[in-house]
């Protein structure tokens, strides 16, 4: 990587840094966490899910040898 790609990088994640604690300080910090653990939580479940479902195996789908 040369020198401008590494700045580029290092701003990116500068912003980042800065925006999320801007996100999580006063007012905003009880709802960005809110909405972060609702994410989180859906994707959980979508998770497990999809594991049971691949799991289970219906009735109709099983071919007898």
């Amino acid at each position: 990587m040369n020198t401008t790609q590494k700045l580029a990088v290092g701003f990116g994640i500068a912003s980042g840094a800065l925006l999320t604690a801007l996100l999580m300080s006063g007012r905003r910090g009880s709802k960005a966490k809110s909405y972060l653990v609702r994410g989180a939580r859906t994707l959980r479940n979508r998770v497990r899910g999809e594991v049971t479902r691949a799991s289970v195996v219906d009735e109709p789908e099983v071919h007898y040898i």
